[in-house]
């Protein structure tokens, strides 16, 4: 039965791969809803974590060591940030920023950002120091997200393993079986 119909499932999941990727690509709405529901799922969380303060820090030291005003140093990580979580909080610190409060104080009204990013912050902004603080958080959260991509690696090796010796017993079965099954009817088929 499945195998009769192999055409239409192959066309039907070419289908489902284009229509997702046209969603993705044309509707921000599903963007955004991509990635919240990604920043909601455990090791996904993590990893979305880690990888958007990574960018987000690494990014603000460049532009703010390079001289850009803060507000303008927003606009240009909206643009550049295509995680929809992140680039929505950014857009709100803006927002704040414009209205005359400070980057750490809007941080904390926004939300979305660890308590020890947005003091480290505000300690940049009281000292002046506000792009090697952005560069010591850079620093971390990149060794965070390095630390997990390795230990996900590390744990990711022998599920594919046994993924792989699964799939290679079903083989041997599926293989096997049907010859069984001809030596069966050969030894019991009466003799003529």
């Amino acid at each position: 039965m499945l195998i009769s119909h192999v055409g239409y499932i192959l066309v039907a999941l070419v289908l489902a791969a284009f229509a997702l990727w046209v969603s993705w690509r044309y509707s921000r709405a599903f963007r955004r809803a991509t990635h919240y529901t990604l920043h909601r799922l455990p090791i996904a969380k993590t990893i979305m974590f880690s990888s958007g303060l990574a960018f987000f820090t690494e990014y603000m030291a460049l532009l703010i060591r390079a001289g850009v005003d803060m507000v303008s140093s927003l606009q240009v990580m909206e643009r550049a940030m295509r995680d929809e979580y992140y680039r929505d909080r950014i857009i709100a610190i803006r927002q704040v920023l414009e209205r005359g409060d400070r980057v750490s104080s809007a941080m904390r009204q926004v939300g979305g950002f660890p308590s020890m990013m947005v003091r480290m912050i505000s300690v940049g902004e009281d000292t002046g120091t506000l792009d090697s603080q952005f560069s010591r958080l850079s620093e971390e959260y990149s060794l965070r997200l390095q630390r997990l991509i390795t230990n996900l690696s590390e744990i990711i090796k022998p599920v594919v393993v046994l993924l792989a010796g699964g799939m290679f017993v079903f083989l041997i079965v599926a293989l096997l079986l049907p010859v069984y099954d001809l030596v069966q009817q050969a030894i019991t088929s009466p003799q003529m």
